[in-house]
C-alpha cells in the first residue's frame, strides 16, 4: 500500500514539473493589394472588369497636353458643387456601381481631361460612396482608395507621399502615387455635410510635375453649393 502510494505521488511530481503546452501562433494575414485607375474612360451602364497584370504595359510617345483655354464653371446636375475648368476640356457624369458590392451600391462621379489621345491630364471627382465605416477627414482617403480601384479600370501602383489639404474649406488627406502606366498623379479625399468626397488628379508622369499646380489649381476653384 505505501508502495503504491509513492507511485501516485512520484506521478503528481512529474505532472506538475512537465513544461506547458505551447501557446498558437496567430497567423500573420496578408492585405490584398490595392490598385489604382490610370485614366477614366467611363461609359455609364457599362461594366467595368478589373483586370490587375504584373506584365509591363507597352509603352509609347506622350505629346505635348493641350494649353488649357479659358475657364468656364461646371456645376453637377445635383447642384452639389462647381468647379471651373479648361472650356477645351471633356466632362463626362454619371454613376457607377461599385463591383463585387451585394447591394447595387453606386457612387456619383464627373471626370475632367484634356483633349487628345489618353493618357492625357485629368480630373476625377467621386461622391456618395457608402461608407465602410466611420469616416472622416482623417481616414477619408483611405476609403476613397479602395472605392477608386472598385470604380474604374486600373494598373498596379505604388504610393508616395502625402499631406494635408484644404479643398473647399474642408481640410482633408493627400496621397501620391505612380502607376503601372506610366502615369503619376494624387488622391485627395474628405467629408462635407457627412457626405464623402474622393479626388483624383493625374498626368503622364513625364508631364506631372508641369501639370500638378495647374490641377490643383482648378481644384482650388471648388465650391460647395
Amino acid at each position: 500500500m505505501m508502495r503504491r502510494a509513492a507511485v501516485i505521488l512520484l506521478l503528481l511530481c512529474l505532472s506538475a514539473c512537465a513544461a506547458p503546452a505551447p501557446r498558437a501562433v496567430p497567423t500573420a494575414t496578408r492585405r490584398t493589394a490595392v490598385f489604382f485607375p490610370p485614366t477614366w474612360t467611363l461609359t455609364p451602364g457599362r461594366a467595368v472588369t478589373i483586370t490587375p497584370t504584373n506584365t509591363p504595359r507597352p509603352t509609347r510617345t506622350i505629346g505635348p497636353a493641350a494649353t488649357p483655354a479659358a475657364s468656364q464653371v461646371f456645376t453637377t446636375t445635383d447642384a452639389i458643387f462647381t468647379l471651373e475648368i479648361p472650356s477645351n476640356w471633356t466632362t463626362l457624369a454619371g454613376q457607377r456601381q461599385l463591383l463585387g458590392s451585394r447591394d447595387q451600391s453606386q457612387l456619383n462621379y464627373v471626370t475632367f481631361s484634356a483633349p487628345g489621345t489618353a493618357p492625357q491630364p485629368a480630373i476625377f471627382v467621386f461622391y456618395k460612396w457608402p461608407n465602410s465605416g466611420p469616416i472622416s477627414n482623417e481616414n477619408a482617403w483611405e476609403q476613397a482608395y479602395a472605392v477608386a480601384a472598385l470604380a474604374v479600370k486600373v494598373c498596379p501602383m505604388t504610393l508616395t507621399v502625402g499631406g494635408s489639404i484644404n479643398v473647399g474649406g474642408e481640410d482633408g488627406k493627400y496621397i501620391g502615387y505612380q502607376d503601372g502606366c506610366n502615369v503619376q498623379g494624387e488622391l485627395m479625399a474628405f467629408v462635407h455635410n457627412g457626405m464623402n468626397f474622393g479626388i483624383l488628379i493625374e498626368a503622364p508622369q513625364s508631364l506631372w510635375e508641369e501639370w500638378r499646380p495647374i490641377l490643383r489649381g482648378i481644384i482650388g476653384t471648388l465650391k460647395f453649393l
